[in-house]
């Protein structure tokens, strides 16, 4: 990450936020970095995955993950975030 130099007045101060700059993005989690993020635990998250339908699980994550992000189980053993 780049920061941006910025002048006040005679001085010079370095800034570690570049203007621009995209949000950092949700990388594709297991189900152990999963876990931990909804603040559960790894048979809870199985079990949920398994006997909830697509959009109850979305749902449920959603409401336990900090930033109210959904995650979709995908055939690559991941589960990813969904904007």
């Amino acid at each position: 990450m780049q920061g941006v130099l910025v002048r006040l007045g005679s001085s010079r101060r370095y800034s570690p936020y570049q203007y621009n700059a995209q949000p950092p993005q949700l990388e594709p989690l297991d189900e152990n970095k999963l876990a931990m993020r909804l603040s559960t635990n790894v048979s809870t998250l199985q079990e949920r995955h398994s006997t909830m339908g697509k959009e109850e699980f979305e749902k449920w994550c959603s409401e336990r993950d900090p930033s109210k992000r959904k995650w979709r189980y995908s055939s690559d053993g991941l589960y990813h975030p969904i904007k």
